[in-house]
């Protein structure tokens, strides 16, 4: 924020103004699986349903109603297509993360926690156990970065098994998911 106010002070006093929890990573809440923060979708499903939002609201509703259940049944036969434990770009995230941690050092640091050395970068602690990173992507996505796929790999451990099930193909309650 410092070299921030130095460069761009608008920017900065705009932000400044701002609760951190709604730009900054830092102040995310873990646990959601989720760290984007911009309202695409929302702007996408506003633009799709603008002629229903001129109509009376029982007549809204329904077409609203059967819109979402067309996306659903779409989604639903595109993913029945897929093959694979987890859905397509979580897919994609997961291995650029295997890319990126293969020039990572896992280091045993004891029960269940590992010190990762990259690189150019920072040293990391990964905790197998909470599922954590020191750097937050993986406790704040589901998805394991690429410093946990570095203790997964030093585990000999498949990384995909450690993608929360938010973002599996087959949820875990279901009776196919028995199977994993």
């Amino acid at each position: 924020m410092e070299q921030l106010g130095q460069e761009y002070a608008a920017a900065h006093s705009w932000l400044d103004e701002k609760d951190p929890k709604t730009w900054c990573r830092a102040h995310f809440r873990c646990g959601l699986d989720c760290d984007i923060l911009v309202n695409n979708m929302c702007e996408s499903f506003n633009a799709v349903i603008l002629k229903a939002r001129s109509l009376p609201i029982i007549s809204m509703l329904q077409t609203i109603y059967l819109y979402q259940l067309k996306r659903m049944e779409r989604n639903r036969e595109a993913m029945s297509k897929h093959e694979g434990l987890l859905c397509p770009a979580i897919f994609e995230i997961l291995e650029k993360a295997k890319q990126e941690q293969c020039m990572c050092i896992a280091s045993y640091a004891g029960t269940m926690k590992y010190q990762i050395s990259c690189p150019f970068e920072e040293q990391y602690i990964v905790d197998m156990a909470a599922k954590t990173c020191s750097c937050r992507k993986w406790q704040l996505r589901g998805i394991p970065c690429g410093h946990a796929v570095a203790a997964i790999n030093r585990r000999h451990e498949a990384p995909e098994k450690h993608v929360s099930n938010t973002y599996l193909k087959i949820t875990p309650s279901s009776n196919e998911a028995s199977d994993l």
